[in-house]
């Protein structure tokens, strides 16, 4: 398991290198959504199987594992969905404004990726194969 979009953004040699795609990642995750860069590499595959070698899943508690598929259609490619706040320091407090972004026309387009690169489908983060 693991998420092929985590691992090529953080993976050299690949998107990360042509665009600096971490930084922008590491900004956007903990600038934008106050969040840690660490939640995005415990997506790689390299870390979950670190994971479930340290961790395995218990042989007795049945295991299920659903997977969605991504499309691209005018309805997902115009809806914007609220995703953090951001706060910007205007004056002594500190304003906190909605941040909202065409958070399906991105999860499709990640999808678009994952289709041409790997030839598998996906909801955008994870491939159908390892979900």
């Amino acid at each position: 398991g693991g998420s092929p979009i985590a691992t090529d953004i953080l993976r050299e040699g690949q998107l990360g290198d042509y665009v600096n795609l971490r930084k922008m990642m590491e900004i956007l995750i903990s600038k934008v959504i106050k969040g840690d860069i660490q939640a995005l590499e415990d997506l790689t595959y390299e870390r979950r199987k670190e994971f479930l070698k340290n961790y395995p899943l218990p042989r007795e508690l049945p295991t299920v594992s659903f997977r969605t598929e991504a499309s691209i259609s005018p309805a997902v490619l115009s809806t914007l969905s609220h995703v953090a706040h951001a706060e910007l320091p205007l004056t002594n407090q500190a304003a906190k404004l909605p941040v909202v972004m065409p958070l399906g026309a991105a999860m499709a387009a990640c999808a678009q990726l994952l289709q041409v690169r790997y030839g598998e489908k996906s909801d955008g983060l994870v491939t159908c194969c390892d979900a």
